[in-house]
This record gives C-alpha cells, structure tokens and sequence, in this order.
C-alpha cells in the first residue's frame, strides 16, 4: 500500500494539506498562496533528496545525467540540459502550486462577493477543500518521483 497511518509520508502530505487549508480563511492569503512560500518548502524536498541521491549513490546520480546510446557530439548539450532540468524542478513544482491554489482563492474571494446563498458558499468551500487535498497529494507526488529517479 502506498499510505499507511504511521508512514512519514502520510504526515509530510498531511501537513502540506494543513498549511494549504489556512488559506481559505476569506480575505486571507496563506504560505502556500505565494511563491516564496512554496518554492522554500519545494527546495528543501528537492535539496535534502538531490544531496541524499548524490552522497548514497553518486555513479547512478551522476550517470543520469546522460542517457545511453547518446551520440558522442551530443553530449555536452545534453548533460547541460539535464543539469538544468534537474535544477528547475523545484521551480515548476512551485509555480504549478502557487497557481492553482490562488486560482481556487480568488474564485472562493469572488463567490463571497456576490449574493449567493449560503449552500452555494458551502459547496465552493467544499471544492476547495478537495483541490486543496489533491494539490497536497500532486505536490508530494511529484517531490517522491523526483527522489526515485
């Protein structure tokens, strides 16, 4: 099974959840909100397992960087490429975040605006809360995919 209740990586996507969900206090921006925030959280993940990966298996680490059968001309350019593919990551991974976290809190902020009922609200904020859960999920995912590589 992939979770389990007392796995380190049920606790790491249920405090990613956590720091998502204050953000849905209304009017109210939280750490995952802003990309600082969560390039901050998206580098330590990406630098604690580019350092584990390099200091437990360097030939593996190092050998990723060039694929086999690559043609001799080519091979500058593609280790520069997948340096930079590999630095960028936490990058993408906080971009992906940011944006559809503040795209869920600028639709929950225009909701409260207008005049709907209160069940409309609900159900919004009930949304919210499932995308918030499915981008803990997606960022964790993406972190562990990172590292397994």
């Amino acid at each position: 099974m992939f979770l389990t209740k007392n796995d380190n990586k049920y606790k790491i996507i249920k405090i990613l959840f956590i720091i998502n969900l204050l953000g849905l206090v209304p009017f109210c921006w939280g750490v995952t909100c802003f990309f600082w925030g969560n390039f901050l959280i998206a580098i330590f993940f990406w630098f604690t397992s580019s350092l584990t990966k390099f200091f437990k298996k360097n030939k593996s680490f190092l050998g990723h960087l060039l694929p086999l059968g690559a043609p001799l001309p080519l091979w500058y350019l593609l280790i520069i490429l997948e340096v930079v593919r590999h630095l960028i990551r936490p990058v993408t991974l906080s971009l992906r975040l940011t944006c559809n976290i503040i795209a869920g809190h600028v639709i929950l902020s225009l909701v409260l605006f207008m005049k709907y009922s209160i069940i409309f609200v609900l159900v919004i904020l009930a949304f919210e809360m499932c995308v918030r859960l499915i981008q803990s999920l997606v960022f964790f995912m993406l972190i562990h995919s990172y590292k397994e590589e």
